[in-house]
């Protein structure tokens, strides 16, 4: 069939589903001014007068393909042609002036009139006359005759189709006489099942076909175009291609061609898992160590896979692991040892995770090496010695066996076994005159290879000498402060040669292997001479004579890899790689940045040669450093510049001798690195994770200032010891922390339900995507120890950090948080949210990190609520130090401590409870508390200190000032009640001040004397010169002194005087106090101070800011290792609110 007809094949296919009739018989042609064909069923067949270089074929079905020099025509015909029948005049196709068709057909047959053939093809413009016209052939009545469809074509017009006849058309066959029109109202929109619905109008009634084309964004550019094709009469479809953004457009098609296609239409989709991978193989690759992994990627829009990996224990699976692959990649090679392993694998990109494939299992065999061949040995001449030489076959031997055997009275003696290293493929053997054999097999921890065949070697009688002595030698300076020494070898017996130095090297000779004709002197810079003489077991020969030289200097080469560490609390450990050998010294140069970015003056130290670390007290402030070697002949480059912030108080941090630093980059890494050096970085946490080794003091470093859209994932290693953690930290120099933004619903950093010690986690920015329900920081640790987060951020997520411990089990013990920024958690869903919150935790400390605007959001999108804190220590912990943090605008507490313990130093402000503190005897201490405010108009708060049943405590010098919410329901001091399960309630309130806090400043909270054991309140400032409120409010009706002790307390309000102080619901004055609870030495009146109102916002004024509370709590956001500013710190708050009233 050619090519034409094949094309007929395509377009018939509509019009046999429409059970259109088929014609049987033959079609006849005859010219009429051009060319005609004609096809019979017998075979192809051209009239005599269907013109030069006409010829035509059957197609399928009863379709003719005629071909001209014009071009291909298509003919169909009626099965209901009588004269296919055996009678009447066949029909007539015709070219030129009139197009003719005729058929016989009786009147009374009017439906055989309608389905009189139907031709159609190009028509020849007509020479004359307009239309064409139709004829009657051999019996045609004119009723019956056919209608002429068509019509004159201009001259300047090629052919165009021509349709004859009343019955069957082409366009019922979908093949269409013009292309069809092109669609409207193209539409893209969400489908609602993570697909793309496209739409359009039909505007066309021959359309075969619709093409619906689509291309993907990548960055600005429109590529990867793709065709889809439906069915006619179609106007709409889903299309699933994956997240990213797409464009659309349509148009319709038929035989005759296709319409324009419509304007682009764009839309984006995200937020899909990927497609799951399949076909996934696991491979042992033979060499008892690699296992090959390989799939098929399905997604456009994964971020990477994730690789699970099981080993077999007897009948069970255990130690899953998950190893990391890049978007794209469809291999991985895992190292393993022997053993059985199944893999599985899924797609992985922000939007979640795609199934896992199914498991694949693999074997990996033992493998012992291959046998070594061409197993030699030959006599060295001396009468001593054998040297056996053999082929090296194997990659994988751990050394070599060689047997030896000696013929003695014509049998082999006992067998002595020599081992050598691996890949040797040498060995001279000592052994004397005789016959010996050898034999030689490679070993490995697997086993061993065949032995080689025997080689038989003699070793023939000779008497000694000393060897020849060397000749012309030479010495000359070959750079890099070296001394090439060479001779010539005139002896064939030398065990080795002696090489002697003026001056003379230390030890006095140095001694070479036989055969050697030179030495490679590190000298130094100087003048030398050098002699040779050979040696053997006989003796030396005579000396050469003497070659001399002059070495000459050169500049060292420069010091590599320089690192600045914080020790103690103002010095810098510097470290780094010694790259020469010919230094004299090290220059260091420091640099301290000024207020305005700008870096000061030059400090040069010094260091000794071979030094590779220097201490220097810098002092505060952020210090850069570079180092260089010296010596006589110049200076070395200098080393990039490295740059560290130093307030002191710093964890030390230093790698063990064997620590692995695995350093890991998102713009610039790759995970086919190993990651050793910041110069071949690996890309994904992941990959960098898998490289460290549980139970050793590794590290896993980030670049400052990258972004990983990642996570780590239910993280599995621990440190060596509490002093040898596994650090989790940053490198570079840029002042920017890495980030960490998991996906929505995942935590930045998480250990779930396993035991995990020794670990700290340093310098990272965990960020939330937006709304989400993840942590932070998520270390659930049943039985877990010693843990070390410092210096990170956390901000956006619903819990900024949650530690967790199972005391059933042991607890989580030994938890240090210090110098974070916990800012920003809230909750998208009403959950409760929290700064950090913590419970089963023995030996918490919690030091000089910024919790602010923890538990709700100011913009009304996630309201405050009383539920929800800055810091929420649960009392399943046992006592926890809390000390010198900043807690700022809370949702509610700003710190509750529920186990008790030592809080101290720390600033609470704008928070509508500032701390909690109950059970065990708690020490409070040196705390500010600034501007208390209502959780909102219907929870009214602004409280100060609350103290809730313990053992004991002791709450003194404490400053508690300035409330600003509106309400009077708040208090300074509260020591209140609570069903923690103490019955021994005791505490100590003394020293403090509570000033300008409205109603009351200090309070008994419930009516019942039977609550407390022992509280006493002592030397305490109670001082509102504001309002008229109460300044005590001693709840219950009558005083109880054997349970109540009040001494030396000073009170003061603007109010009335009868009504400062009350007892239950009688009011009175100082006076009336004093006879009421005993306290004879209480003072009435205001006390002086040098500057009461002091606050954040003029504390910032005195730095250099603005006034504002705002600016300093956006300046204390920014404290970082890399720019850290004691002036921002509780205690330099605390030390300037104390000074503003009186106190040290």
């Amino acid at each position: 069939m050619t090519f034409a007809a094949h094309c007929v094949r395509a377009a018939l296919a509509t019009a046999l589903a429409m059970g259109v009739p088929l014609m049987q018989g033959r079609v006849a042609a005859q010219e009429a001014g051009a060319a005609a064909a004609a096809v019979s069923r017998e075979g192809a067949t051209v009239d005599a007068g269907a013109g030069a270089g006409a010829r035509a074929e059957e197609g399928e079905n009863g379709w003719v393909v005629i071909s001209t020099p014009n071009g291909h025509r298509l003919v169909r015909v009626s099965p209901n042609w009588r004269g296919a029948r055996g009678g009447g005049a066949p029909p007539v196709v015709a070219t030129g002036k009139g197009a003719v068709v005729g058929e016989a057909a009786p009147a009374a047959e009017p439906e055989r009139a309608r389905q009189a053939p139907v031709l159609f093809g190009p028509v020849s413009p007509p020479a004359a006359g307009r239309g064409a016209t139709a004829v009657t052939g051999a019996g045609m009545d004119a009723p019956t005759r056919p209608q002429v469809v068509g019509g004159e074509a201009p001259e300047n017009e090629g052919p165009r189709p021509l349709l004859l006849g009343t019955g069957w058309a082409p366009e019922q066959a979908g093949l269409g006489t013009t292309a069809p029109a092109m669609p409207g109202g193209l539409l893209v929109q969400p489908s609602g099942d993570g697909g793309i619905h496209v739409s359009w109008e039909d505007l066309s009634t021959n359309e075969t076909a619709f093409e619906v084309m689509r291309q993907r964004k990548a960055g600005p550019n429109w590529n990867r175009s793709t065709t889809l094709r439906v069915e006619a009469n179609t106007t709409a479809l889903v299309d699933r291609p994956g997240n990213g953004e797409y464009r659309y457009r349509v148009r319709a098609v038929n035989g005759a061609g296709a319409s324009e296609f419509t304007p682009w239409a764009v839309m984006q989709v995200v937020g899909m898992a990927p497609a799951a991978p399949s076909q996934v193989s696991a491979a042992d690759l033979g060499n008892g160590s690699e296992i090959r992994i390989t799939w098929a990627d399905n997604s456009a829009d994964e971020t990477g896979f994730e690789i699970q990996r099981e080993t077999q224990s007897g009948s069970q699976w255990k130690d899953a692991e998950t190893l990391t692959a890049s978007a794209n990649q469809t291999s991985y090679t895992d190292l393993v040892s022997v053993g059985t392993y199944r893999y599985r694998v899924r797609a992985v990109n922000s939007a979640g995770a795609s199934a896992y494939s199914p498991w694949a299992t693999v074997t990996v065999a033992e493998v012992t090496p291959a046998a070594p061949t061409n197993v030699q040995a030959a006599d060295q001449g001396n009468g001593w010695h054998l040297r056996v030489t053999w082929t090296d076959n194997s990659s994988n031997e751990s050394g070599f066996q060689i047997e030896r055997q000696k013929q003695e009275g014509g049998v082999w003696g006992r067998t002595f076994t020599i081992w050598v290293q691996a890949n040797v493929s040498a060995y001279m053997d000592t052994v004397g005159a005789g016959t010996y054999r050898y034999r030689v097999r490679a070993m490995n921890a697997y086993g061993a290879s065949p032995f080689t065949p025997w080689t038989t070697a003699t070793v023939a009688s000779a008497s000694p000498t000393a060897p020849a002595a060397p000749t012309g030698t030479m010495a000359s300076d070959i750079g890099n402060r070296r001394a090439l020494v060479s001779w010539t070898d005139n002896s064939d017996n030398e065990t080795g040669f002696e090489i002697e130095r003026s001056p003379a090297f230390p030890g006095g000779t140095v001694r070479v292997a036989a055969n050697v004709v030179g030495y490679i002197d590190q000298s130094g810079a100087g003048e030398f001479s050098y002699r040779v003489r050979a040696i053997n077991d006989v003796g030396a020969s005579a000396y050469s004579s003497w070659a001399n030289v002059t070495v000459a200097e050169i500049a060292p080469a420069a010091p590599s890899n320089l690192q600045a560490v914080a020790e103690g609390n103002d010095g810098v450990r510097l470290t780094w790689t010694d790259n020469s050998d010919n230094e004299t010294g090290f220059r260091i140069e420091r640099q301290t940045q000024r207020p305005d970015g700008s870096w000061g003056s030059v400090t040069t130290l010094t260091a000794v040669a071979d030094a590779t670390t220097l201490v220097d007290q810098a002092g505060q402030g952020t210090h850069r450093y570079r180092v260089a070697a010296t010596n006589f002949a110049g200076d070395s480059p200098f080393t990039p510049w490295v740059t560290i912030g130093m307030s002191g108080g710093w964890t030390v941090l230093t790698p063990s001798p064997d620590t692995r630093i695995i350093y890991v980059s998102s713009s610039s890494g790759n995970d086919s690195n190993d990651g050793l050096s910041p110069d071949r970085p690996v890309r994904t946490l992941g990959r960098g994770v898998s490289l460290l080794r549980s139970g050793y003091p590794d590290w896993l470093l980030l670049k400052r200032g990258d972004v990983f859209y990642d996570r780590f994932a239910n993280f599995g290693k621990s440190g060596r010891s509490p002093t040898e953690k596994m650090v989790i930290g940053a490198y570079g120099d840029s002042p920017a922390r890495p980030i960490v933004q998991p996906g929505a619903g995942q935590s930045g950093f998480e250990i779930a339900g396993v035991e995990r010690h020794h670990l700290a986690i340093v310098g990272i920015h965990f960020r939330a995507p937006g709304p989400t329900t993840g942590t932070g920081i998520r270390i659930i640790n049943d039985r877990g120890s010693n843990v070390l987060i410092e210096d990170c951020m956390t901000q956006g997520f619903l819990l900024g950090i949650h530690l967790h411990g199972q005391q059933s089990q042991g607890g989580f013990n030994n938890v240090q948080v210090r110098r974070c920024v916990i800012v920003d958690a809230f909750s998208p869903g009403g959950a409760h949210s929290q700064g950090a919150y913590v419970d089963g935790v023995n030996g918490l400390l919690v030091e000089e990190c910024l919790f602010d605007q923890n538990g709700w959001k100011q913009d009304g999108s996630a309201p405050p609520t009383i539920f929800n804190h800055n810091l929420y220590v649960q009392d399943t912990c046992g006592p926890a130090v809390i000390r010198g943090n900043i807690f700022a605008n809370g949702s509610s507490h700003g710190c509750q401590l529920r186990p008790g313990g030592v809080m101290e130093y720390n600033v609470f402000v704008r928070n509508a409870l500032a701390l909690t503190t109950s059970r065990s005897a708690s020490t409070v201490r040196y705390n500010v508390v600034l501007e208390g405010r209502d959780i909102d108009s219907g929870t009214p708060r602004g409280m100060g200190i609350e103290v809730l049943p313990q053992t004991g405590g002791i709450i003194e010098e404490n400053i508690v000032s300035t409330k600003l919410a509106p309400s009077s329901e708040g208090w300074g001091i509260q020591v209140g009640v609570s069903s923690n399960g103490v019955s021994d309630y005791r505490a100590t309130i003394r020293n403090n001040i509570v000033y300008r806090w409205g109603w009351p400043c200090f309070r008994i909270g419930t009516t019942n004397n039977s609550d407390y054991r022992d509280i006493r309140v002592e030397n305490n400032i109670f001082q509102e010169p504001v309002s008229g409120s109460h300044v005590v409010d001693h709840r219950p009706s009558t005083f109880d002194g054997s349970r109540f002790r009040y001494s030396g307390n000073r009170y003061y309000s603007q109010g009335p005087a009868g009504s400062w102080m009350r007892i239950g619901s009688s009011s009175m004055n100082v006076g009336s106090w004093r006879n009421a609870v005993g306290e004879s030495n209480a003072v009435e009146g205001a006390a002086s101070f040098p500057d009461p109102n002091r606050t954040l916002a003029t504390y910032n004024a005195t730095l250099g800011g603005p006034a504002s509370y705002q600016a300093f709590i956006d300046r204390c956001r920014q404290q970082s290792k890399m720019n850290w500013d004691s002036r921002y710190t509780a205690r330099e708050v605390v030390r300037y609110i104390r000074a503003g009233f009186g106190r040290e």
